[in-house]
């Protein structure tokens, strides 16, 4: 694959059951050269609301999304990969057009499965097709652990870049730990910072950004940034939250993308919950610790498994994680702040 970035030929691929293997073949080549990954989700809505007595409003809504991870399914998954420029890896088989994948998932039932159905009719009304899904879609099993042997996760070279992630991250996780979600929000971000060290959360950027405003939609309206794809599609928006990334570092930050040094810890939008987060403007680095001026290090450990070596480790992850050789070393810019505190 090579590069490209014309927004206007871009392929947002499906990725089904039968060509699932061909796809992560083709993801394991690029994510050195493209570590840059856009993430969007979608789901059956928030379908429970738990209750009882919480702490704080971080808390109930913690324990909201881990009701509803927990009991629903992934729809899609979109992810939309690209390099320090922006640019996005092309392929040959689409005629050298820019590629974004959109995972479709047949776990999901829309006639026996828990939901909240003005989710589903937006789902429907903006062509997602879960007839289909349910028919043709991919395993999540099957998709776990392919993306666990990828170098996509547990890679601290790959920066994911999201727009109010909590439910993206959560779904994630409980495909990959094949657990349910942690008791508390301090063990979910325990994971979080294993599987995914380094997060730009747009929603949290925008706090830089004086006029900035909105959910993403909004946000790349105000960016002038132009969709490619249908709204409520997880291809697409994976790849607005992309581009959106773009502009506001270009018309907000210089163009700097660099990491800034790890802070020391501040107080939350949770409240007496300290956790790490950067959260001083990222137009001022000071460290050189840049994604593309770094030797990347990808999960080779991961990568020389067999595939059914693999399945078995995913299903031990979650007891690995408890080892103290696991210790929380991830640099999460903006997520920690935002997560719960506005969730729903």
């Amino acid at each position: 694959m090579s590069k490209g970035d014309d927004a206007s030929t871009v392929e947002i691929r499906d990725v089904w059951a039968n060509n699932l293997e061909a796809e992560f073949a083709v993801i394991r080549e690029i994510v050195d050269d493209f570590p840059f990954v856009a993430m969007d989700t979608e789901f059956p809505g928030v379908a429970v609301r738990p209750l009882g007595d919480f702490k704080t409003v971080a808390d109930q809504n913690y324990h909201i999304l881990r009701a509803n991870v927990d009991l629903l399914h992934l729809i899609q998954l979109g992810l939309t990969f690209s390099d320090a420029d922006g640019n996005l890896p092309t392929s040959s088989a689409a005629g050298g057009r820019p590629v974004v994948w959109q995972f479709n998932f047949r776990e999901f039932d829309v006639d026996r499965d828990v939901s909240n159905p003005d989710s589903i009719d937006l789902l429907i009304k903006s062509g997602i097709d879960l007839v289909r899904n349910r028919e043709y879609g991919v395993d999540a099993i099957r998709f776990a652990e392919l993306l666990m042997s990828s170098g996509v996760v547990l890679n601290d070279s790959v920066s994911w870049v999201t727009f109010h992630c909590a439910y993206d991250f959560g779904y994630l996780l409980k495909l990959l730990t094949c657990r349910r979600l942690p008791d508390t929000r301090e063990g979910f971000f325990v994971l979080v910072r294993t599987f995914f060290p380094v997060v730009y959360d747009i929603k949290h950027l925008l706090k830089f950004s004086n006029s900035l405003h909105g959910g993403l939609n909004k946000v790349a309206e105000q960016l002038e940034v132009e969709r490619v794809g249908i709204c409520h599609q997880a291809g697409s928006d994976s790849l607005l939250t992309a581009r959106a990334f773009r502009k506001l570092m270009a018309s907000y930050f210089d163009g700097s993308i660099e990491r800034p040094p790890p802070p020391s810890p501040v107080a939350t939008a949770f409240g007496t919950t300290k956790i790490p987060l950067a959260a001083g403007p990222v137009d001022q680095p000071t460290s050189n610790h840049a994604a593309l001026g770094e030797t990347k290090l990808r999960s080779n450990r991961l990568q020389e498994h067999l595939q059914d070596e693999v399945k078995i480790l995913t299903r031990k992850m979650t007891w690995l994680l408890g080892q103290s050789s696991l210790a929380c070393k991830g640099r999460c810019y903006g997520y920690t702040g935002s997560f719960f505190g506005q969730l729903v």
